[in-house]
């Protein structure tokens, strides 16, 4: 197969594709350091820390609560001791990223502490509404990461204020509104954005009034996706071109005409090798099964026996795939209207072409490892 491989010098706008640290658990949150260490030695300048948090909900329109997954295998739900102890993990963190003099963008999600199927995107909480706890979305998730980013003097700071949660954002856009005011007061410095997912961008929630919406989005610095769309069987540059002028349609569909400046992040991107099955444990076994679910992927793998990246179809995919991208995202240096500007690749399970997570050899692809990493000079 022969594919255009091109090297870039860096420019002043040009996009990369960079490094994700994932965190899904307390024990990950402690460990933050050491991963980031290792996202430093792949080569980024610029790295995501993506922070997850569960909520406890009846229903996809009421939440009861939040918490943290912690390392006893249960979740701890909010206190003046679990705050202080998020902070400390934030600052060990931070203290690495600023070691590296990295840059960071900052994603946050919640997943269902629970068994009733509701998926994040579709949670529609207000941010400012106090739980059963005592404390709301803003006081547990926001606003104890943006004082400790306060006592660092860090290189580039991004903060999505949440990840692929659309109808929280849509169904509360005034209360965004006011959490972004308030951190601008005092942290003018910070980049403020939201991130959505690449389709149901609303949630299908009711949605806040045009003009509260408007208000929100002429106030952030960035808006990010999660750019899991389907792709042509041979990936190209214009399939991720096309991520972006679709999401702006959608968008627009939504009620929310971005203007023309308005930097655009994939929050998240990647192939995970699986298919319409979405189960974690069937791979694509054909290169248009899996072109056709990038979300898709392999999670439980307990032998090494369900890797979808053997045989040499899938393993031209997954070059092609990153090469295109690659190559894309050098392409932005002359884009006007929205830009992407950040694009992160999902270091998780199957996805993982570094394998940057922890125990993800078994995933990892040395020569485009090598490409990424060529790529940011």
């Amino acid at each position: 197969m022969k594919l255009l491989i091109l090297l870039f010098p860096v420019m002043c706008f040009a996009s990369f594709l960079n490094s994700s640290v994932l965190m899904f658990h307390e024990w990950e949150f402690e460990t933050c350091a050491e991963q980031v260490h290792k996202a430093k030695l792949l080569g980024n300048k610029h790295i995501n820390l993506m922070y997850t948090f569960h909520f406890i909900a009846e229903s996809k329109t009421k939440t009861l609560d939040l918490c943290l997954k912690n390392k006893n295998g249960g979740c701890s739900t909010p206190s003046l001791e679990i705050v202080n102890k998020l902070k400390n993990y934030y600052r060990n963190c931070l203290t690495e990223v600023k070691k590296h003099d990295l840059g960071i963008s900052l994603l946050l999600h919640v997943d269902e502490w629970g068994n009733k199927k509701i998926w994040r995107n579709e949670l529609r909480y207000d941010p400012l509404k106090k739980l059963q706890s005592g404390y709301s979305y803003d006081d547990f998730i926001i606003n104890p990461l943006v004082e400790v980013l306060r006592e660092f003097d860090l290189k580039k700071v991004e903060l999505a204020l949440q990840g692929e949660m659309g109808a929280t954002v849509f169904a509360y856009p005034q209360s965004y509104a006011e959490i972004i005011k308030r951190i601008k007061s005092t942290d003018g410095h910070l980049e403020l954005g939201v991130s959505l997912n690449y389709n149901k961008l609303s949630g299908g929630t009711k949605k806040g009034s045009r003009q509260s919406l408007k208000e929100l989005f002429d106030l952030v610095d960035f808006v990010g996706f999660s750019a899991y769309a389907p792709l042509s069987r041979k990936p190209k540059k214009r399939d991720f071109r096309k991520y972006t002028s679709n999401f702006l349609v959608k968008l627009k569909r939504e009620g929310v005409d971005l203007r023309q400046s308005m930097p655009i992040h994939f929050s998240e991107v990647g192939i995970g090798g699986g298919n319409w099955i979405n189960d974690g444990k069937t791979p694509a076994r054909k290169v248009k099964h899996a072109v056709g679910a990038p979300y898709a992927g392999i999670w439980w793998n307990p032998d090494g026996s369900l890797n979808p990246w053997q045989g040499q179809a899938m393993l031209n995919l997954r070059k092609r795939y990153h090469v295109s991208l690659i190559n894309y995202l050098a392409d932005q240096e002359g884009i006007k209207k929205n830009p992407v500007v950040r694009a992160f690749l999902w270091n998780s399970n199957s996805w993982d072409v570094q394998g940057l997570y922890k125990n993800n050899d078994l995933y990892r692809d040395e020569e485009i490892t090598q490409l990424i990493k060529q790529s940011q000079y």
